[in-house]
C-alpha cells in the first residue's frame, strides 16, 4: 500500500503538514524514523513534508503562513540504494532490556557452568565495522527459527539494534520459554559488507542468571546475502552454545525450571 512505483509525480508540488495528537512515540528514535518515512514517501511522489508537530496551533499557523518544507530535513533523509535488505527493527521503551549485551564491561561474566541446562535464554552477537551480520537461532529441531525475517515465534523473539552507527552493532534472540541448552541451534551469517581477512565478533549468552561470553569468526571476506547450501559454508559459523556455557562434552543432564 505504500509502494510508489509509477507514482513519481502523483503529488507534484504538494506541501504536507503532519499534525498528531498526544504522545504516540515509543521513543525519540521511533519519532525520527516515522518522520524519515513520511519525508521519503512524499518526496518519492514529488511532494514535500513541511512539518511534523504535536502542537496543532503551530501546524495551522504554519499552513496559514505558507511555510515551506524544511530543507534541512529534506537533505538529511536520503534513501541508501545499497540497502536492499528488508527486515523488522524492534524498538522498545525499556532501554535496559539489552543492557546485558550493550555494556562494554560486564562485572558478572560467569567462569563456571550453569547449575541447570533447561531455562529461558538470551543469545546475542556484537561486532564492529561497517558489516551486516545476522543471528539465527532455533530452540530445538523442528521448531521455528528466529532471525531478521521472522522476529516472533511461540518460544521468543528477535531484536535488531535500531541504531545506524556501525561502531558497535548488536542483535539478540530471547527465548522466553525454557529451552534445553543441548538442543538450541544458533548460527551467524555475514549478510553484507566487505571484510578483508574475515569477520569476527563477540557472542554473549544470558542463562541461569549469569552472563557467558565467547567469540565467533567467519572466513568470508564479503557477504552472501543470507544464501545457504554446501558452497556457502565460509559465510556461516555455528555457535556452540554448550561450549560457551562452559558445559563439558558428555555432561548432558536436564534440570527443568518451570516459569512461575
Amino acid at each position: 500500500v505504500f509502494g510508489i512505483k509509477d507514482r513519481a509525480g502523483a503529488l507534484k508540488d504538494i506541501v504536507v503538514y503532519l499534525g498528531f495528537f498526544g504522545d504516540p512515540w515509543v521513543s525519540e528514535i521511533h519519532q525520527e524514523k516515522i518522520a524519515r518515512f513520511w519525508t521519503l514517501y512524499l518526496k518519492g511522489q514529488g511532494a514535500k513534508l513541511a512539518a511534523v508537530c504535536g502542537d496543532l496551533a503551530t501546524v495551522f499557523n504554519a499552513v496559514r503562513a505558507g511555510s515551506g518544507a524544511s530543507e534541512t530535513r529534506d537533505a538529511r533523509y536520503e534513501i541508501n540504494r545499497a540497502q536492499s535488505k528488508i527486515e523488522m527493527l524492534r524498538i522498545t521503551r525499556d532501554i535496559g532490556v539489552a543492557d546485558w549485551i550493550t555494556r562494554d564491561v560486564l562485572p558478572n561474566i560467569s567462569q563456571r557452568p550453569p547449575s541447570i541446562t533447561v531455562g529461558p535464554m538470551k543469545i546475542g552477537i556484537r561486532w564492529q565495522g561497517n558489516l551486516d551480520l545476522d543471528l539465527y537461532a532455533t530452540p530445538r529441531s523442528g521448531a521455528e527459527t528466529l532471525f531478521f525475517e521472522h522476529t516472533r515465534s511461540p518460544e521468543g523473539y528477535y531484536f535488531k539494534d535500531h541504531r545506524s552507527s556501525p561502531q558497535r552493532e548488536y542483535e539478540f534472540i530471547e527465548f522466553e520459554t525454557p529451552v534445553d541448552v543441548w538442543q538450541v541451534q544458533a548460527m551467524v551469517n555475514l549478510y553484507e559488507g566487505n571484510a578483508p581477512g574475515g569477520a569476527s565478533g563477540e557472542i554473549r549468552i544470558e542463562f541461569d542468571g549469569k552472563i557467558f561470553s565467547g567469540h565467533f569468526a567467519l572466513s568470508a571476506s564479503h557477504g552472501n546475502r543470507g544464501r545457504s547450501g554446501r558452497s556457502q559454508g565460509e559465510f556461516w559459523t555455528r555457535i556452540d552454545v554448550p561450549a560457551i556455557l562452559k558445559l563439558p562434552p558428555g555432561s548432558r543432564e536436564t534440570t527443568v525450571v518451570r516459569p512461575r
